[in-house]
This record gives structure tokens, C-alpha cells and sequence, in this order.
């Protein structure tokens, strides 16, 4: 039985030679790299807390004060690494450049959509954003399962109304927040997918549905790794 468990807020990856981790209740990343990695490396594999060299051990001590890592099975998850699935396309390429016909009657959805996605930016913590979010999500499971044409167009629809509801300011977060919010509206359950960078560090985030990324490029996305997905 391993001797640590990730803690349910945190969510890591290996991204070149560093361990990243997001910690969702405080939305912070931590790095680690070198030997900090290969440590890491060990607790995750230790099957006893004896079998933890001096380093490892006063390491997993150190993720334990941080909150990333808990000694107790009960309030944990396996130190299991991430995976993801490469997304395959981007809306744009599969839909063209061409403005979307019939936008007035999504207008009101996306008004919803953005009224309620800055609520939640402003006046809530990020682990409560992500979790309206699974449970729009669940919402939307209750309603028949839309084609990817469907889906791809009122990602569009959304896209064409933009302008009208959000500055170029705006950061992915937010953005993608909407978007989903809208999407979940009509019955569509996207994947939100975090990811990270090195050189320079950098954090994304963007919204796919059955590998078709909504609101970004493909050539973007692939330049960070995804650490979570919701």
C-alpha cells in the first residue's frame, strides 16, 4: 500500500525535466525539478514508509506541509500521473472562417452564459468555479447526446457573439468558463483542460469536446501539457 496520497485538491504532471502541480483550492502551481523530481519519483512508487531514503522521506514531509501530499488513505487519491489524450482538430478547421446564420436566438443563452460565468470569477474561489462546472456538466447528461455538427455550431454561434459580451481583455479562464456554461446549456458536456509550459513557465486553459478543441488553435494547444481536466 503506497505510504502518501495526492491530496483531492491537486493535480500534477511531468512536463520536460520538472514536476508540476496545481493546487486547486488555492489556484497555485508548484514546480519541482531535479532531484526534488526523482524523489518525488520515489514516494510515488514506495510500496512502505521504511523503504523512503532520507531525502525522499523529508521530501514527502515537506509535500505534506504543503498540502499536496496526505499520509491518510481515507482523505487522498493514488499518485497516479495524468493522461490525456491529444486533441485531433480545432473548431476552425473544421468550420471555416464563415460567420454562423441564426445568432439572435443564442443571444439570451450567451447573456446568461457571461452574466453568470463573471459572477463566478468575481465572487467565487476557483475550487468552487470547477465544481459548478462538474455539476453543470451533470446537468447536461440528463439531456440526449448532441452530434459534433451541433456542437460545432453553436461553438461558432457563441464565437460570432463575443464582441458583444467580453473585451479583447478577457483572459482563456473566463472565456472558456462561458463557453462552457453556455454549452451545458444545451445539453453538452465539453471537457475544460488545464495545461502548463516551461520556458518561459506558463499556465493555459481551454474547452474541447471529443477531441475538438473550441476556443483555441491546435498549433497553441500543443505547446503546453495538460495537467487537468474537468
Amino acid at each position: 500500500m503506497p505510504s502518501y496520497w495526492l491530496n483531492p485538491n491537486i493535480h500534477f504532471c511531468l512536463c520536460d525535466d520538472a514536476l508540476i502541480f496545481l493546487d486547486v483550492a488555492r489556484d497555485r502551481y508548484f514546480r519541482f525539478s531535479g532531484k526534488q523530481r526523482d524523489w518525488f519519483e520515489s514516494i510515488r512508487t514506495a510500496r512502505a514508509s521504511q523503504e523512503l531514503g532520507g531525502p525522499a522521506a523529508s521530501f514527502a514531509e515537506r509535500l505534506v506541509a504543503k498540502q499536496i501530499l496526505s499520509p491518510d488513505r481515507q482523505s487522498g487519491k493514488p499518485l497516479t500521473a495524468p493522461c490525456f489524450a491529444p486533441p485531433s482538430a480545432c473548431l476552425s478547421q473544421l468550420t471555416g472562417a464563415a460567420t454562423p446564420s441564426r445568432i439572435l436566438p443564442t443571444a439570451r443563452d450567451m447573456a446568461i452564459a457571461a452574466v453568470s460565468s463573471w459572477w463566478l470569477e468575481h465572487m467565487c474561489d476557483f475550487k468552487d468555479v470547477v465544481a459548478r462546472v462538474g455539476r453543470w456538466k451533470l446537468r447536461a447528461a440528463r439531456n440526449p447526446t448532441p452530434s459534433l455538427e451541433q456542437v460545432l455550431v453553436l461553438a461558432s454561434r457563441f464565437h460570432a457573439m463575443t464582441p458583444y459580451f467580453f473585451s479583447t481583455h478577457d483572459a482563456c479562464r473566463f472565456r472558456s468558463l462561458a463557453l462552457i456554461r453556455f454549452l451545458t446549456g444545451f445539453g453538452i458536456q465539453p471537457d475544460w483542460v488545464f495545461g502548463v509550459r516551461l520556458c518561459p513557465f506558463g499556465a493555459h486553459c481551454w474547452v474541447e469536446y471529443n477531441g475538438v478543441i473550441l476556443n483555441e488553435d491546435l498549433d497553441t494547444v500543443t505547446e503546453f501539457r495538460p495537467i487537468m481536466t474537468i
